[in-house]
């Protein structure tokens, strides 16, 4: 259905509505509301005294009040000491991870030097390899880089304490 085809339904819709059916609406749920109190059920009643003290200002809260969340004192000389150590740690496996990536990348330079020299064509397959593990391989570092960064900004360590 297109836009104006569904305002015209609508449009009939609403206009079939008169004041007659609202009335009648209106006296079918009295009688439906009268009925269900016959039979014993009452609805409760609320009144302006159950709202309780209209002067207080709506910034307060209704009901409980809310105490402001008190955070543990930090032992900031301890976790610094703490992080250092992390970060001493994180560095040395870093270093490992780059260690491999020259490896690689030295391995890499040699074989195209090979292949300068007019060398076999079976060394593309062990470049391609190469090419793969270095990929990995720096992959595997910006990994770990980025999970000791989050690691320590969720802890709460400050960034001084990381360098």
């Amino acid at each position: 259905m297109t836009k104006p085809t569904v305002l015209i339904f609508l449009g009939l819709e609403l206009s079939t509505l008169s004041p007659d059916d609202l009335s009648k609406l209106a006296r079918a749920e009295r009688a439906r509301r009268l009925a269900i109190e016959s039979e014993g059920h009452v609805a409760p009643l609320f009144t302006n005294d159950d709202l309780g003290d209209k002067t207080r200002p709506f910034t307060e809260g209704i009901g409980r009040s809310v105490a402001p969340r008190v955070r543990p004192e930090r032992d900031l000389v301890r976790e610094r000491r703490f992080w250092r150590k992390e970060k001493a740690k994180h560095d040395r496996d870093m270093r490992t991870i780059e260690r491999r990536i020259e490896g690689l990348e030295s391995r890499l330079r040699e074989l195209r030097s090979l292949r300068a020299r007019r060398q076999p064509a079976r060394l593309t397959a062990q470049r391609e390899s190469l090419e793969e593990a270095l990929d990995a391989a720096k992959r595997e570092h910006r990994r770990r880089e980025l999970r000791f960064r989050e690691r320590a900004r969720k802890a709460g360590a400050f960034p001084g304490w990381l360098r």
